[in-house]
């Protein structure tokens, strides 16, 4: 959590990209949530999930495990699709 919420501290009014392993992001949206993180749920493979951060503190879920951007790469696109 800490790291996150630094990047986000130190980027008020920015767009920013967090590169990091799906426990991570896992976690950080169960923080979000104000949840157990214990399986939450599994991020897909270079999925991306989006977090508005206010300045107050705030945080709220934008999207979670998007995959559009692997459509037409023969990757695979969710946990169940080929």
């Amino acid at each position: 959590m800490t790291a996150i919420e630094s990047l986000i501290d130190a980027h008020r009014g920015q767009r920013i990209g967090v590169v990091c392993d799906g426990g991570v992001i896992n976690r950080y949206l169960a923080h979000v949530l104000g949840i157990d993180a214990t399986n939450f749920f599994y991020p897909n493979y270079t999925s991306i999930h989006r977090v508005a951060a206010a300045s107050t503190g705030e945080r709220s879920i934008v999207t979670v495990n998007e995959t559009a951007h692997l459509r037409g790469t023969g990757l695979p696109v969710g946990l169940f699709q080929r």
